[in-house]
């Protein structure tokens, strides 16, 4: 289309036109690969959520159920969209060991039991928290699976039309700048 015919459908709708990368659902939208200033609004949105709990006295168990309700719940929402970069990935664990062993987004000095720990199940002696990372991977192969199966919805047809185009998905390699 020429930039003419973009404006007139612009108009049309009353749509604005966006750069890459910007924001749908609270979420980041682009076409290249996601790098950690691009999360950083998760970090932060995180970090502001617990500056407004940080008002209350809450008790270990109290903070526990935030996290694991609350901040968790911020991250497997943006990671059912994106591979979130290890970077971030690390601080948004940071913000959430500091909220659970001192109530604040920020901690000083070394926790008391090590994060993988705390992040097995409560039968096994954990506190039932899910690991980040973990979840991310399989956000990620929820979306590969339905790639391999061409499963019918409007992301898995884009992916085909626009990436792998004629060759079977086993065989696709994925460019390095592909996010």
């Amino acid at each position: 289309m020429t930039d003419r015919e973009i404006q007139r459908v612009l108009d049309m709708f009353g749509f604005t036109r966006q750069s890459d990368p910007f924001k749908y659902l609270g979420v980041l939208i682009c076409a290249r690969k996601i790098n950690a200033s691009d999360c950083s609004s998760l970090a932060q949105k995180m970090a502001a959520q617990i500056k407004v709990w940080g008002t209350r006295n809450l008790s270990f168990a109290g903070r526990l159920v935030l996290v694991n309700s609350v901040l968790i719940s911020i991250h497997i929402y943006w990671s059912q969209m994106m591979i979130i970069p290890k970077k971030v990935m690390k601080e948004i664990e940071n913000i959430c060991k500091s909220f659970l062993w001192t109530g604040k987004d920020m901690m000083t000095g070394a926790e008391s039991i090590s994060w993988e720990k705390i992040c097995t199940p409560k039968k096994e002696g954990g506190l039932g928290i899910m690991n980040i990372a973990t979840w991310n991977i399989a956000a990620m192969v929820k979306h590969v699976w339905a790639v391999a199966n061409k499963k019918d919805n409007l992301w898995v047809k884009w992916v085909y039309c626009v990436y792998i185009k004629q060759q079977e998905w086993w065989e696709y390699t994925a460019p390095t700048t592909s996010s």
